[in-house]
């Protein structure tokens, strides 16, 4: 027994040894795998990153040469407006004493006609009388303010 012992321990060692290389080869290969997927991805991170920073930079040049256009209109437009300001002062008529119409709010329907001093003195009497009155409902015996 002592003979076929070292062939049953070298014979396992080898197989042990064949299994570890077949493993080895095969994280090899997924290895590879994983390399190559992750390098396709962060090249394309890469690419759409400068496509992105191109497009950027063009939009924000297309915005300055939008504020630059629109400066230029809103000062040619104020030297417009103040030609035309100039202008109108020179031919302007006096309006001051014209009649100018009255909107529509302000109609006389609108108004409330002013009471008199002696109606006046009656109301105030008469709110000072009303002022603290109950009011006894029949049915429920219950007390209502009328203020």
């Amino acid at each position: 027994m002592c003979i076929t012992y070292p062939n049953q321990l070298s014979q396992k060692l080898e197989n042990a040894n064949v299994e570890l290389e077949f493993q080895i080869l095969n994280y090899a290969r997924e290895n590879a795998h994983l390399k190559a997927t992750y390098k396709n991805l962060f090249d394309s991170i890469s690419v759409s990153r400068v496509q992105t920073e191109t497009k950027f930079a063009s939009l924000q040049n297309e915005l300055h040469n939008n504020i630059y256009k629109n400066a230029k209109l809103r000062t040619q437009l104020f030297k417009k407006v103040s030609d035309q300001k100039d202008n109108t002062q020179d031919t302007r008529l006096d309006n001051t004493k014209t009649r100018r119409p009255q909107p529509r709010s302000n109609t006389k329907n609108d108004r409330v006609p002013s009471a008199s001093k002696s109606s006046r003195i009656k109301n105030k009497e008469a709110e000072v009388e009303e002022h603290h009155r109950n009011l006894l409902l029949s049915k429920n015996n219950k007390h209502m303010s009328s203020a």
